[in-house]
């Protein structure tokens, strides 16, 4: 298996303060991007060992998988030099224009590369714990076609044990999702997982930060007569970048709320879930909660 990663990375202090980029300590901002790096290396790479303790001795895996990593940076808007000693681990591409255009040149340079099984937009702080990512964009692929899409829903670990855990990624209006929908797709599908029944629904949100493409999917998508089309109308640059390429090139599913867990990515830092914390989100009331009731 050959997978092509390609990342969006751009490090300013003081700039747009919605995003990372600009708001958080440098620090903190390289050793997520170090992260984001060696937990697809990790997961994903050919280097991995075992012991063999009745040989008193470390050995290679013999894996059938080849990752390649490239990280798109604006000019010396980044922290690259944080990672120095890692940098066997990625090749590293300078551009110029505009740095929130970083997006659309990963675009160009996927779609310039043939020749792999999967290709993978990731955002610089995003990570992938699950080792099985490829083969169940593989399985909807099989069962369905090529013209759907899996896509993950992003999540946060709460600093603190009652927070646990957030889905970032809520439900958009309808009316913003309605040009890109086939309503001759299904609004609901099933795949058989293990002894598990998945449920997928038109995403109600296709933003992830990330996408993943076949090697049918890429033909797809680089023969679109939108490809490149550098459209950045679905809320700003970054956003566009991640997702309305493949809004317009494919049917975006991701799993119902409930089964979540089954197809995500995480999303590094604490910045969504600490306004449900904090109390700026609101709680939507439990049913239960509000007639006085509450589980033992």
């Amino acid at each position: 298996m050959k997978i092509l990663v390609a990342i969006p990375h751009y490090f300013k202090a003081g700039s747009d303060k919605r995003y990372g980029s600009g708001r958080q300590n440098p620090k903190i901002r390289s050793q997520q991007l170090l992260r984001t790096i060696l937990n697809l290396h990790q997961h994903f790479g050919s280097k991995t060992t075992e012991l063999d303790i009745s040989q008193k001795r470390a050995q290679y895996i013999e894996r059938e998988i080849n990752l390649d990593l490239a990280i798109f940076v604006h000019q010396e808007d980044h922290l690259l030099n944080h990672l120095s000693q890692y940098h066997q681990l990625f090749k590293a591409k300078r551009v110029g224009g505009d740095p929130k255009m970083l997006g659309f040149a990963c675009q160009k340079f996927l779609g310039e590369q043939s020749g792999y099984d999967h290709y993978l937009y990731l955002e610089d702080d995003l990570l992938i714990h699950d080792p099985s990512y490829f083969d169940k964009l593989r399985h909807l692929e099989t069962c369905y076609g090529p013209e759907l899409l899996l896509q993950p829903h992003r999540f946060e670990r709460g600093p603190q044990a009652l927070s646990r855990k957030c889905y970032i990624d809520g439900a958009l209006r309808e009316d913003l999702l309605l040009p890109f929908q086939q309503k001759s797709n299904p609004d609901s599908l099933i795949l058989d997982w293990g002894y598990s029944s998945i449920q997928l629904e038109k995403a109600k949100n296709p933003h992830s930060g990330t996408y993943c493409l076949s090697k049918e999917q890429w033909q797809i998508w680089t023969k679109a007569a939108h490809f490149l089309d550098l459209d950045t109308s679905f809320v700003g640059p970054l956003e566009s970048a991640a997702s309305l390429s493949i809004m317009k090139s494919f049917e975006v599913y991701k799993t119902i709320s409930p089964q979540s867990h089954h197809f995500e990515v995480e999303h590094q830092g604490h910045g969504f879930i600490s306004q449900v914390i904090k109390g700026r989100i609101p709680m939507k009331k439990n049913p239960e909660t509000l007639s006085g009731k509450s589980k033992s």
